[in-house]
């Protein structure tokens, strides 16, 4: 089963995050772009997963969009914890992530020590 979706569009950050949450302990699945991320969530083959960590600006479907429809998918994945890693740290772009309703808005760069310590928190 799968711990964790990661989506993030940038190669080298997106190697170093599954690195960093392998290293952890978790099972780690890496995706490229929302639309990608959305197609395994609708179909799950290892099952849903406990925690999704998402870019903003990626290709096809973004970040906002993908956080849209899983929670039009089921109540199951519509209940999984989001966190959002951005560029964009305007106010105007945290309020508008954090209206999506998902657990946490970090604003790159990222520190990673806080990152798994709200891994760590959200795995309960």
């Amino acid at each position: 089963m799968i711990d964790i979706i990661c989506i993030e569009d940038e190669e080298v950050f997106r190697r170093n995050l599954t690195e960093i949450l392998e290293a952890e302990g978790y099972k780690v699945k890496a995706f490229s772009d929302g639309a990608e991320a959305l197609t395994y969530m609708q179909s799950p083959h290892e099952g849903l997963p406990k925690i999704v960590i998402c870019d903003i600006n990626l290709p096809q479907v973004s970040g906002y969009e993908f956080v849209r429809r899983i929670k039009m998918l089921d109540s199951q994945a519509a209940s999984i914890p989001v966190i959002y890693l951005s560029a964009m740290g305007q106010k105007q772009d945290i309020v508008k992530g954090m209206a999506l309703n998902v657990a946490d808005y970090l604003v790159k760069p990222i520190d990673f020590d806080i990152l798994t310590s709200k891994v760590k928190s959200l795995m309960g």
